[in-house]
């Protein structure tokens, strides 16, 4: 395999304030690169350390110190192309912009719905009244007239719609080419004035695992991700009790706004909260798992834990809802209708009683190995940066 060292790769990234599946994403993605490309990286903190002149930037809508923090990694490293990730605030929007007038080759990559539900102050303009959104997880309430995308402030969803916006006209005014997880993503962006042409489909990039599955006493399902009303774990409980398995357990990984309630309700010898687990303990708990269950009542762009649960050779039950299905084999037989607690029940149980569950679980790994190896993003990525 031809490999391009020569070609310099700057990407550049915003951290969350608290460690998520993006910034996880983002770090795997540059190990991989680094194999085929010159990688150098410039890495920003939301960090709320420097509370007086972060928050003038975040008026101002712009960041004076990331910009001369990116001149100078420029005049150093000399790039040939920037990859960008999130912008959202330290990074701020002037960092496509200042690219631009560099005349350097720029791509981003979005890796969520922000583009689509944060473009407009006006709820109106996002949801239709009583109804939720399956991207960004909120609900418009009575006599709601702001876009609130943030339940817990309105200045920060302010300042969040103002850069979307901002970002968003500069995405379509310099023709910057966009990277999208998927053909429903794709096709999402394309509403809100991106041009076709110019959005790519490139996934995450997620090293296989080598974990040997232990003999287990214990049969269980597992949930693992956040434990939120948009990502349905009340609804992905209540149809497991009822299923009335016997001797079969849910295990229940993550933490989140309604795990202390769902513990205290379901206080049951079947139901387990593990809590928050790093992601090689997350990855054993699947790798012994009978299967792993979503009720996610969001469209997911790439769903990370049921890719490494394939790449584990564990069966999933999914529901049909962004680009989920596509990361699993043509006519998986466990694909759900999103939101149909009985279609789930039914797709459940026929899991839970079919005999060969290994060879879905191989049928599966084949498949997103098949998407996901090296060869095949790095000559798909070669092809979008030659672009």
């Amino acid at each position: 395999m031809n490999k391009n060292k020569s070609k310099k790769i700057l990407v550049i990234h915003t951290h969350y304030r608290e460690k998520g599946g993006e910034d996880i994403a983002v770090g795997e993605e540059v190990k991989f690169l680094s194999k085929f490309f010159n990688v150098d990286t410039l890495f920003f903190s939301n960090k709320f350390e420097k509370k007086i002149i972060q928050s003038l930037f975040l008026i101002l809508n712009y960041n004076f110190y990331s910009i001369r923090k990116l001149n100078n990694k420029i005049n150093t490293y000399k790039p040939d192309i920037c990859y960008v990730h999130n912008t959202w605030f330290e990074g701020s929007t002037g960092i496509i912009r200042f690219l631009h007038k560099k005349g350097i080759k720029t791509i981003i990559k979005v890796h969520n719905s922000r583009l689509n539900c944060c473009n407009s102050y006006l709820v109106k303009n996002h949801i239709d009244k009583g109804e939720f959104c399956n991207g960004c997880g909120q609900t418009r309430s009575n006599y709601q007239l702001f876009n609130k995308t943030f339940s817990d402030s309105y200045l920060k969803s302010f300042l969040v719609v103002r850069h979307t916006k901002k970002l968003l006209s500069y995405l379509i005014l310099y023709e910057t080419t966009v990277l999208a997880l998927g053909q429903f993503q794709k096709n999402e962006l394309s509403k809100v004035g991106l041009d076709l042409n110019n959005i790519y489909i490139f996934h995450n990039y997620i090293k296989e695992q080598t974990i040997e599955k232990e003999t287990n006493k214990v049969d269980y399902f597992v949930y693992a991700g956040r434990v939120s009303a948009e990502k349905g774990v009340k609804e992905l409980i209540e149809v497991f009790l009822e299923c009335k398995f016997e001797n079969l357990k849910l295990y229940i990984v993550g933490d989140g706004p309604q795990l202390n309630d769902l513990q205290s309700y379901y206080d049951l010898p079947n139901i387990y909260f593990l809590g928050s687990k790093n992601r090689e303990d997350t990855l054993k708990i699947i790798r012994n798992s009978k299967g792993v269950l979503t009720f996610t009542k969001m469209y997911e762009g790439q769903p990370t834990v049921l890719c490494e649960a394939s790449m584990l050779s564990i069966p999933s039950v999914v529901p049909d809802s962004g680009s989920i299905s596509s990361f699993f084999p043509k006519n998986y037989p466990y694909v759900f209708q999103q939101g149909n607690k009985s279609d789930f029940k039914k797709k459940l149980i026929e899991l839970n009683n079919n005999e060969n569950l290994l060879d879905i679980g191989l049928d599966n790994k084949d498949y997103i190995l098949g998407l996901l190896k090296e060869e095949t993003l790095y000559i798909k990525f070669k092809k979008i940066v030659s672009n």
